[in-house]
């Protein structure tokens, strides 16, 4: 047997290299996945994360994930942190509970290509949004023996495909991350108004507690708070009846939730009355997005059982001071304050400050 030259042997030991220079890095990323998935991030920054290792790892520059909206029903929802995806399209963005493809994910645990799933059982993503969007890889979430999320990725942005290695690495940090995100959206569904889609008002104080207590340890960032209530409710409730009432709330909770951005927090406070955490050094930030709140609202005209509607909020907005606001409570009277000097003032309004103030 002919030996191998020197420049064969350099060849062979470079490919070595890199090929053990690679595991170690995915080694490395998987410890710093699994380190990100326990810090503690709520759901939609977990998921954010957890999608941005996805395309880094794969080179993709589309990825989403469905996972369960409703604690009674075990249907799959597109999550709004999808990232890059084309969602022009019409129809549902749900794959049902009773689904076939649900089951066969769980007894065939492991990354789909579109096409392989395709021609492995042809006519199983008939009828969910799979079939228009026609995703480059399937990667199932799996915790405690179920499937409890379907993680789909783009066209890769170099090759053709996705290779074996890379599905494998995938796997892994499906298998890390499905019982984290089980946890999390649990921890959400629990904590969170069934009819708004906005936190309950025992988790917005205690998340106001912890953020007052993090600034009051080490000043950490700027923290704003925005009171909104709903002006004259109570004659709309008198006019059209509470479900128009009920209607008009959960428009504003809508309004709310699209307005303000990752990592604000925004709930039901009681009644129609609503409050938002703002973290962030400029306070003119806090202003653009309670203008932007205050503006829609006030845009948008709504009809029930033929008859139209239209309401305008009022908002308190305080900036935390260290010296004035000693407590949850300080802060929330202080806010409220500003919110009901916009109530004085004609309603329809943001109010930074008040008579108390100067």
């Amino acid at each position: 047997m002919a030996r191998k030259t020197t420049k064969e042997l350099q060849n062979e030991l470079f490919e070595l290299r890199e090929k053990y220079e690679r595991k170690i890095f995915d080694l490395e990323q998987i410890i710093r996945v699994s380190l990100s998935l326990n810090s503690g991030l709520e759901l939609s920054q977990l998921i954010q994360s957890i999608l941005f290792v996805f395309m880094g790892q794969l080179g993709v520059a589309q990825a989403g994930i469905f996972i369960r909206k409703d604690i009674a029903r075990g249907d799959m929802v597109l999550h709004r942190t999808q990232v890059g995806l084309d969602l022009n399209f019409s129809g549902s963005k749900i794959i049902a509970q009773d689904h076939p493809l649900l089951p066969f994910l769980e007894t065939h645990y492991q990354c789909f290509s579109y096409h392989e799933l395709n021609e492995l059982s042809p006519g199983l993503m008939k009828s969910t949004p799979l079939e228009v969007m026609c995703p480059h890889l399937i990667v199932p979430l799996r915790g405690k023996g179920k499937i409890n999320g379907i993680i789909v990725l783009g066209e890769p942005l170099v090759g053709d495909y996705i290779d074996e290695e890379r599905r494998q690495f995938a796997l892994t940090i499906a298998a890390l991350s499905g019982g984290v995100v089980h946890t999390a959206w649990l921890h959400e569904i629990t904590t969170t108004d069934m009819m708004t889609g906005l936190r309950i008002r025992d988790f917005f104080l205690g998340t106001l507690g912890s953020e007052i207590s993090d600034r009051s340890a080490n000043s950490a960032g700027g923290l704003h708070l925005l009171m909104i209530d709903i002006d004259d409710f109570k004659h709309l409730n008198d006019t059209l009846g509470h479900v128009a009432g009920d209607q008009v709330i959960k428009w504003v909770a809508q309004v709310l939730r699209e307005s303000i951005r990752l990592g604000d927090l925004g709930a039901r406070y009681g009644g129609e009355e609503f409050g938002v955490i703002v973290k962030d050094p400029d306070p003119k930030t806090a202003k653009k997005i309670a203008e932007r709140i205050r503006s829609k609202i006030a845009a948008h005209r709504g009809n029930f059982q033929g008859q139209n509607w239209s309401v305008t909020v009022s908002i308190g907005l305080a900036t935390f001071d260290q010296t004035r606001d000693t407590s949850v409570e300080s802060f929330i009277h202080r806010a409220d304050t500003y919110l009901y000097s916009s109530k004085r003032n004609g309603k329809n309004q943001v109010t930074t400050i008040s008579r108390v103030d100067l």
